[in-house]
């Protein structure tokens, strides 16, 4: 009877954090979402705070900090942009759209050793 106890009492707390998990997730997500549609709505400066909350609370996936660049690189601020993409470069995970915005903006800001190397990791990661 104890061990049926026990067992009862693991499942409850396991259900009780997926459930926790659920709703916190769902909360980074609306922060994503709503983020990206003012961006869509060229909202830049009122998307960013909504990224950075987002990130605060699930700081490794990279979409999120890609996300806030993008803002920045609409804003034309190359080097924020840079400074949020910078760091992932290393990642396998990365999408073409990562290489473009972030060679982009060490172009724009005229360093084109930098530039260069980001976009042909780039074209060799994605060469179509």
């Amino acid at each position: 009877m104890k061990k049926l106890i026990l067992i009862l009492i693991i499942l409850f707390a396991i259900q009780t954090i997926e459930a926790q998990q659920r709703k916190y997730r769902s909360a980074v997500d609306s922060l994503v979402l709503e983020g990206i549609k003012k961006v869509n709505a060229r909202k830049f400066e009122e998307s960013i705070p909504l990224f950075y909350q987002a990130i605060e609370l699930e700081d490794t996936v990279w979409e999120y900090h890609y996300e806030k660049a993008l803002a920045y690189y609409q804003m034309q601020e190359f080097d924020s942009t840079i400074a949020v993409l910078a760091p992932f470069k290393d990642r396998d995970d990365l999408n073409d759209n990562y290489y473009q915005i972030l060679g982009s903006s060490y172009d724009i800001k005229k360093d084109r050793k930098k530039a260069k190397e980001i976009l042909e990791l780039g074209l060799k990661k994605f060469p179509k």
